[in-house]
């Protein structure tokens, strides 16, 4: 779990785009703003402050007409210098250029899937949005966009229109610092402000240079990088509690080895050799580990890069191992490898020869003491782990069941994106342009009658309109693309990455608490073979079975109700920078989460205590008196 949660973090995060020299290319905003306008773009580039400076926007969709068929694309629209600036490569054809008119460059899929591999691809001609396109090139399979994050665009289209706000992407000069970049953007920003002031900012204010590579581009998405940092902390956690587990059957194994490693002290073994043999030999196990992870990675991250998520924006993961992988591994190799076994190593590196030689082994045990502390650290470990996957389930069930206003079963949403054949209504600014995800649009002339002729003939009342098309179509053509879904499966779909997150973390919940399960289970039912001769003397004494479960469940209770206390405190703590993913009424000491992680918690503890309870009731006494 932990290779494929790190490859997924790598992918999102930390994933190149497909570029030529990535280190060097920056992603830049002005006066705090992700988008500039075209004009502003200009201004940019024209001062010649940077090498060069291309724009791109990362949402818009685009009707294909095909025939009679009208399908939606989805198309990140970019400035003709993108493809030379970025030195984005292809597969075949070439990419946009100055002086490029109407052109486009498709992804490999969709020259695979939606055009048949056609070997003419290149210089055909695609009816977009009701003007003609001409196909310069194929990206790779493997293309990764600037934007990063898995979004797999069908295709790259002209930005068209002074007033389409874009995304200011820029090669860096050779030899001078991203504050030397910086200096240099401020000035141009401020002779921009006087050129093109705005009324409720500066484009000299607030000026950042992100690359789109490395630390930088991660804490620019600070959602997103929380929130596998979470994933990450959390299967760590696991991983941790499994090692807890694992450490203390060698603590069990290194106290029955307690005459071995007598006879070997005695023989001349030292403190350091000894050390270096139990490490080794724990060694063995997390590398064994680290390698079935590592194929199992193979397998998982190949099935995840072939799910297509069912959102609005097409996101396709492209996980691949490499050498962060590996390296990655041989870390958790070393790390498992000094967790499983240094307790082990010290605590068999500490016997005396004499003493020891002359116990019997259940006698070496003593009381146990550095396995219930492993034990206790299981718990509070899992109570972490359960109380952050509770969290993110409540709030999915806070955020299903809150209310929009309106009833959801009786609402439908349509959406309709249809094409401008009259540049009276074509790319209108953005102030009566309805945004792609915006709640309303402005009546502009004869730009909603054309959508209530539409919807009309369409079959919808124009007087239930809660939101209408994104641009609309004087000619009326019935084909446009219409998509029509009830409105609380299209709220499902936009809780969708939440219902994953928090299924992803339910799931490492239930295995935290089954390992520390586990990890009891083990820790009483080994305390019940090392006590049989008492437990057997105490029942020949008159003990009645209940006193024997006290005592086996007495031990249980209390190793639970420490870690317990220990996990809760650590939790409310642990838990606060959650607090920016939470909806409204649920707060990281939501109430009802930690009284759900205590109960499952005393319930797992329960369950691992009733089998060595049992058997301890089932000791016969002149059996356990003839016991070694």
């Amino acid at each position: 779990m932990n290779t494929a949660i790190f490859s997924m973090t790598v992918e999102f995060l930390m994933s190149q785009p497909s570029v030529r020299d990535a280190s060097t290319i920056a992603y830049v905003r002005l006066g705090g703003n992700s988008h500039a306008g075209m004009a502003q773009f200009q201004f940019l580039r024209d001062a010649k402050a940077l090498p060069d400076v291309a724009g791109l926007r990362e949402e818009g969709y685009l009707n294909w007409r095909t025939g009679d068929e009208t399908q939606r694309l989805f198309a990140m629209r970019a400035t003709d210098n993108l493809f030379e600036m970025a030195g984005i490569p292809l597969h075949i054809g070439r990419g946009m250029r100055p002086g490029d008119e109407d052109a486009v460059v498709i992804s490999y899929g969709m020259w695979q899937g939606r055009l048949a591999s056609d070997p003419a691809v290149v210089g055909r001609t695609l009816n977009l949005d009701g003007k003609p396109h001409t196909v310069l090139g194929v990206l790779p399979e493997n293309h990764r966009t600037l934007f990063g994050m898995g979004l797999r665009p069908d295709l790259y289209a002209q930005v068209r229109g002074r007033d389409i706000k874009v995304q200011l992407y820029a090669r860096m000069p050779d030899g001078i610092s991203d504050d030397a970049v910086r200096e240099r953007l401020r000035s141009v920003a401020v002779e921009l402000d006087k050129a093109m002031p705005e009324r409720l900012f500066k484009f000299a204010n607030d000026i950042r240079v992100q690359r789109v590579v490395g630390l930088q581009r991660t804490a620019g998405q600070k959602s997103i990088s929380l929130f596998f940092a979470v994933l990450m902390t959390v299967v760590s956690l696991l991983l941790g509690i499994a090692c807890l587990n694992v450490s203390g059957l060698l603590l069990a194994r290194a106290s029955s080895r307690g005459q071995e490693f007598a006879i070997r002290a005695s023989l001349g073994a030292g403190r350091g050799r000894l050390l270096r043999q139990m490490l080794t030999e724990s060694l063995l196990l997390p590398i064994g580990g680290t390698l079935l992870g590592l194929i199992l990675n193979v397998f998982l991250t190949h099935a995840i890069s072939r799910i297509h998520l069912p959102l609005s924006i097409p996101i396709v993961l492209q996980i691949e191992p490499d050498g962060r992988l590996l390296a990655y591994a041989s870390a958790i190799a070393g790390g498992c490898a000094l967790l499983v076994g240094l307790l082990p190593a010290w605590r068999a590196s500490r016997s005396r020869a004499g003493y020891a030689l002359k116990q019997s082994e259940h006698q070496v045990s003593g009381k146990l003491t550095l396995r219930r502390g492993l034990v206790v650290a299981q718990v509070a470990t899992s109570i972490v782990v359960l109380t952050t996957a509770g969290l993110f389930a409540r709030n999915l069930m806070q955020s299903v069941s809150l209310s929009p206003g309106f009833d959801l079963e009786k609402t439908r949403e349509r959406r309709i994106v249809v094409v401008v054949r009259d540049s009276k209504y074509a790319w209108l600014n953005d102030h009566q342009r309805p945004a792609m995800f915006g709640p309303y649009v402005v009546d502009v002339g004869g730009y909603r009658s054309a959508v209530v002729q539409f919807m009309v003939r369409a079959g919808v009342d124009p007087g239930k309109l809660a939101r209408p098309v994104r641009r609309a179509m004087l000619d009326l053509d019935p084909t446009a693309t219409v998509e029509v879904k009830p409105m609380r499966e299209a709220i499902g779909m936009a809780l969708l990455p939440s219902r994953m997150g928090a299924g992803l973390l339910s799931v490492m919940g239930v295995l935290g608490l089954t390992l520390t399960g586990i990890g009891l289970y083990g820790l009483m039912a080994y305390s019940v073979a090392r006590r049989v001769r008492e437990i057997g003397l105490r029942v020949a004494l008159g003990a009645a079975p209940g006193r024997v479960l006290r005592l086996v469940f007495g031990e249980g209770a209390w190793l639970v109700g420490v870690g317990l206390a220990i996990g809760l405190a650590a939790s409310f703590f642990v838990t606060r920078p959650l607090a920016r993913f939470l909806v409204e009424g649920i707060s990281t000491a939501d109430p009802l989460t930690y009284l759900a992680v205590s109960v499952l918690m005393i319930l797992a503890g329960w369950v691992a205590c009733a089998i060595p309870a049992r058997r301890a009731l089932r000791i016969e006494p002149m059996e356990a008196l003839r016991y070694e």
